[in-house]
């Protein structure tokens, strides 16, 4: 597009200021005007190209703009009146560089930085104005459900706090501020945020002011503006050095360039939720931000926390913000060992580990809470991995309804730049959404179908219909019992219905997975007994042995006692019962559990009459309080349904693991000789 000649005189006006100034261009450039990217910079066509190491700009640092030229730090100067000292003195960096930016617009010709200035887009550019912060509400519709949409929110609300303390601080130093405009605080802001470099490639950090070197977002709060140097438009991956040094920044170029190709310069990894005004399609380093909600941390899980490998200092709650990457981010997906949760960080990982652990889990990761569980199979346990990934895709899945519940209301195609480049933000945002849960879902949905017969998985996710199923393969205390009938029948006649689908609506789930692992290990009791665990019989069917196995290495750990045994073991986590003195009716029923438990023994006496197998001698509230703990702490919620509610819907199910899982201490041993 060729340029107007009031932007070509603009364009002249500003190279001259910057040369004149110690400024450095390449010869072979020439900076250009264009409705698509606004100014830019161009190899001319009568030139000879470019060589790698060719320097091509040099920015002087008496021409850029910071909070260094507020405060008159040397060598920069402020080329106008000074602020007030009070206004200094209390003013965030930021803050004082916003204001300085709006009185040097408000100065116009008189300003040393006007050749820079009319060149940048200004207030009234609506169209060159393409970052969220300036959306119409018909833009906006494009961003709604995305962390964008709050994000942009968010930024405007502080930014115009900011505008406002810093006006009452001026007039109360009685400096004019008459047209310094929320409207400009926006722009001056705006400029600052999506131009700016930061501080280091003006001043190293130990040669800074302390009151700036100490600030903690350095290169947030200490933005600088580099003349000419911020007209190179962004391409992935460009050819281009950055270069600082002593009173100047250079850029210089790293392959040969031909002449009549544009110059760009590669401003870093970021995602398009990070990018400021623009976004790129497809883009490599794209991310979809998860956000942790700020629940504080318990003193034991803040302890495990504070000695994980990916802790960081400054984040005490788990609140933190995470990046989830798609399968085509240009590093790849994370290194985790599971392919489901390779999508998420390990910050998130450890964090959610500790959040959904069971005192079982607990153990595991407060003895040994630097080992990188994640790079291992099998390291914490199966059922801490399912519930994450649970927590995961109930969680990404709410923020992909969130973004698609708006689709009715965008038009058929966008109409600006604007609405072209959220299409291009929230297109990805779907996808990174879309692909990570429908993994999510597959891996949970595959862990539900794994059968206990013959299955190829270390770990099993058991829903209520693979209990109820699993019955028919328990060994009968009876020779003409069948357990699978006789606990249907008990079911039936108490709560007065046994399908699945009832039971679940009508919120007895959990209540029948109880009674239902109180029946099998009752089952298995009443075999003839062997020397030690559970007892055995010499033909068993699968499901038999992986429920046999998977109870006896919680029973061998001390995990949850044994409430068969005459030992009158403990659990090593929760003192649930006494087998030998406890009276089935007795118990505290204000304590929730003691009243589940007595609630759920009435049922069993109550089915007694009408079903055998209720009927049996090994019916205890020590049994049902064993069992109750089990399902509590060895239980979690997949919701795979995604129109269900996940408050009232999807599936209450038991994770059935190996002791591979379950017994940590060769694992310990094997990484603390690593360690070691």
């Amino acid at each position: 597009m060729k340029t107007s000649q009031s932007g070509q005189d603009t364009i002249t006006q500003l190279v001259q200021w910057y040369v004149d100034h110690g400024g450095f261009i390449h010869p072979a450039l020439e900076l250009v005007d264009s409705s698509a990217h606004g100014l830019g910079m161009r190899i001319r066509e009568d030139a000879q190209g470019l060589k790698n190491g060719t320097v091509v700009l040099k920015c002087p640092h008496t021409t850029s703009l910071s909070f260094f030229n507020v405060a008159k730090f040397h060598p920069s100067e402020s080329h106008s009146e000074p602020f007030p000292d009070i206004f200094l003195q209390e003013a965030t960096p930021r803050t004082a560089t916003v204001f300085f930016l709006i009185h040097q617009y408000l100065m116009k010709e008189r300003s040393f930085w006007w050749p820079y200035i009319r060149t940048l887009p200004q207030p009234d550019e609506l169209d060159r104005m393409t970052t969220p912060l300036w959306f119409s509400e018909e833009d906006k519709v494009w961003l709604k459900g995305t962390n964008l949409e709050k994000g942009a929110s968010d930024r405007i609300d502080e930014w115009r706090r900011e505008w406002m303390i810093g006006k009452q601080m001026l007039n109360s130093a009685d400096w004019n501020i008459e047209g310094y405009t929320w409207p400009l605080a926006l722009w001056a802001a705006t400029i600052l945020s999506s131009r700016s470099f930061a501080s280091s490639y003006l001043l190293a950090r130990d040669k800074m002011p302390s009151e700036i070197a100490s600030e903690d977002s350095l290169g947030d709060m200490c933005s600088v503006l580099f003349p000419v140097l911020d007209t190179i438009n962004h391409r992935p991956r460009a050819p281009m050095a950055w270069i600082p040094g002593e009173g100047s920044f250079s850029f210089k170029v790293t392959d040969d360039l031909h002449q009549g190709s544009e110059l760009w310069n590669d401003y870093g990894p970021k995602g398009n939720e990070e990018r400021y005004g623009f976004c790129i399609a497809n883009n490599k380093y794209d991310f979809f931000g998860l956000k942790l909600s700020a629940t504080p941390l318990s003193h034991a899980q803040q302890s495990i926390r504070e000695r994980q490998t990916s802790y960081q200092s400054n984040t005490l709650l788990p609140n933190g913000y995470y990046f989830v990457r798609g399968s085509q981010h240009v590093s790849g997906v994370y290194p985790n060992a599971e392919p489901e949760l390779c999508a998420f960080p390990y910050g998130l990982l450890d964090v959610s580990a500790i959040l959904v652990a069971n005192e079982r889990e607990m153990a595991k990761l407060a003895e040994c809470p630097d080992v990188d569980w994640f790079s291992r199979r099998n390291a914490i346990g199966w059922r801490n991995k399912f519930a994450i990934m649970s927590q995961f895709l109930l969680a990404l899945r709410r923020q992909y309804q969130n973004i698609i519940s708006w689709n009715s209301m965008l038009p058929g195609k966008p109409m600006n730049q604007r609405q072209e480049y959220a299409k291009i933000y929230r297109d990805g945002q779907l996808d990174i959404l879309e692909e990570t849960t429908e993994r999510l879902q597959d891996r949970l949905h595959n862990a539900m179908l794994t059968s206990l017969e013959g299955r190829d998985h270390p770990a099993k996710l058991l829903t209520l219909e693979d209990a109820l199923n699993c019955l028919k393969y328990m060994p009968s205390p009876h020779p003409f019992l069948n357990v699978q009938r006789s606990f249907k029948e008990g079911i039936q006649a108490t709560i007065g219905a046994c399908s699945v689908s009832e039971l679940r609506e009508a919120g007895w789930e959990e209540d029948i997975l109880v009674l239902w692992l109180c029946t099998v290990r009752i089952c298995l009791h009443e075999r003839p007994a062997s020397k030690e665990g559970l007892s055995r019989i010499e033909h068993v069917t699968e499901t038999e042995s992986q429920l046999e196995n998977w109870l006896n290495s919680l029973m061998r750990l001390g995990v949850y006692g044994d409430p068969m045994s005459n030992s009158n073991s403990l659990p090593k986590y929760r003192t649930s019962f006494d087998s030998n003195t406890e009276s089935e009716t007795d118990g505290d029923e204000t304590d929730p559990i003691m009243s589940r438990v007595i609630s759920l023994f009435k049922i069993v006496q109550e089915a007694a009459e009408s079903s055998a197998i209720f009927n049996l001698s090994g019916w205890s509230t020590g049994l049902i309080r064993w069992a109750v703990t089990i399902v509590e702490e060895e239980g979690l919620k997949v919701v795979l349904d995604d129109d269900a509610d996940p408050s009232t819907g999807g599936q209450y199910v038991l994770c059935i693991e190996g002791e591979e899982g379950l017994d940590p201490d060769q694992q310990w041993q094997d990484w603390t000789d690593e360690k070691d």
